[in-house]
């Protein structure tokens, strides 16, 4: 049946004048051709979305990495500067002057920074919003733990000013070694995400 209509097909065509064969020929070419972009775009398209799909992958793990890298360095930071305070002179001028110029230049998703006394109050605290600051610190009763505990703290997203933001906070001891306060810093995370995503100068020359 089948081979019957393909010669009964392949009789009709040759009977047609010669144009019409070479319009048919022209037409199942371009069919054809359509067909093969068809496939190529499909390819294309697939391939697009694995490699957008391995962009933003590479770019949460850089991203994560980054963060790390962050809070490591604030936590080093926070715990040079405890033990400069413990080795330095008690009068409150110089500690003052101590954690102004420790904080010094910290970046600019540094939203606050802050010493929290060991009776729960704030000793010093430096940011745009003092009193904010305070409000936030002193309701979050984990950074106080750290005067038992004495180790890293990092607490949940909380709101400062209506941004998300993060504390980081480590036991600050007083020049006889007992723990006489709690130091911290006050994060905003989406100016991380922001720094890790720009490109650096070395990556723009290269």
């Amino acid at each position: 049946m089948r081979a019957t209509g393909r010669r009964a097909l392949a009789e009709r065509l040759s009977n047609l004048p010669l144009r019409w064969r070479i319009g048919a020929l022209v037409l199942l070419g371009l069919v054809g051709i359509f067909s093969l972009f068809g496939l190529l775009g499909s390819a294309l398209a697939q391939d697009g979305r694995q490699r957008t799909i391995n962009q933003w992958s590479s770019l949460t793990a850089s991203t994560a990495r980054f963060i790390d890298s962050e809070v490591e360095s604030q936590f080093d930071r926070l715990a040079a500067l405890a033990g400069r305070l413990r080795e330095g002179r008690s009068d409150r001028a110089t500690r003052d002057t101590q954690l102004a110029d420790g904080f010094a230049g910290a970046g600019s998703f540094v939203a606050g920074s802050f010493l929290l006394a060991a009776d729960g109050t704030i000793a010093w605290s430096e940011a745009s919003d003092p009193d904010a600051l305070a409000a936030l610190i002193v309701a979050d009763a984990r950074v106080r733990d750290q005067l038992v505990i004495g180790g890293r703290y990092v607490s949940g997203v909380e709101r400062l000013a209506g941004r998300a933001v993060i504390i980081l906070a480590v036991p600050a001891a007083g020049v006889d070694g007992a723990p006489a306060g709690v130091l911290g810093v006050v994060i905003r995370p989406e100016e991380w995400i922001v720094d890790a995503a720009l490109p650096t100068p070395a990556t723009l020359s290269s």
